[in-house]
């Protein structure tokens, strides 16, 4: 019988199904890459709180699994969770100079694979945008969630590099463009 499958042996998939399944690779890729960074830390308090996204992951891996509310979930994201990353990130950020210019992502391989996991991020709070009125409003935390993780990955990889004393570079053209104000004067 035809049943769910169609064509040459591929199951029929509706659009929202593709769609948590990109959102949960994307997680899942947030996650391991998260895995690898904790690899080169030092700092206990970073491994912990980098741990504790990753298990907020897998939190957040379940309820989007569980779209069709098959399975009460006792845990998920919470309003706490993403002020634990607020707050992480603006203690990161009183040790760091105030940017006003974007910077090249590169310096200290930690900082790197950081500011990777952080474009990661991002991808999976783009993919989860377009889904936002789909789901309720755990989804909604969630996408702030993983906002706050890209801005907590970004102030610990310019931290890092600080710490390593590389010198955060903006791009070529913010060079180009202070010189040319200052001729103007």
């Amino acid at each position: 019988g035809e049943g769910k499958w169609k064509g040459e042996g591929r199951p029929m998939i509706d659009n929202l199904t593709l769609a948590k399944n990109e959102i949960l690779g994307e997680l899942d890729e947030l996650n391991s890459f998260l895995g690898l960074a904790k690899s080169l830390v030092i700092c206990k308090d970073q491994i912990r709180f980098l741990t504790k996204i990753q298990n907020d992951l897998f939190l957040a891996q379940a309820e989007i699994a569980n779209v069709a509310g098959k399975v009460i979930m006792l845990d998920r994201i919470r309003h706490e969770d993403v002020l634990f990353i607020e707050n992480k990130t603006v203690e990161i950020e009183q040790e760091l100079d105030e940017l006003d210019h974007f910077i090249i992502p590169e310096g200290h391989q930690l900082a790197c694979m950081l500011n990777v996991a952080r474009t990661i991020a991002r991808r999976a709070e783009r993919k989860l945008w377009p889904y936002k009125n789909d789901y309720d409003e755990y989804h909604n935390e969630l996408i702030r969630y993983l906002d706050r993780v890209a801005c907590l990955l970004f102030a610990m990889a310019r931290l890092i590099n600080k710490q390593d004393g590389f010198q955060e570079k903006p791009p070529a053209y913010y060079s180009r463009h202070l010189s040319e104000r200052r001729e103007d004067r």
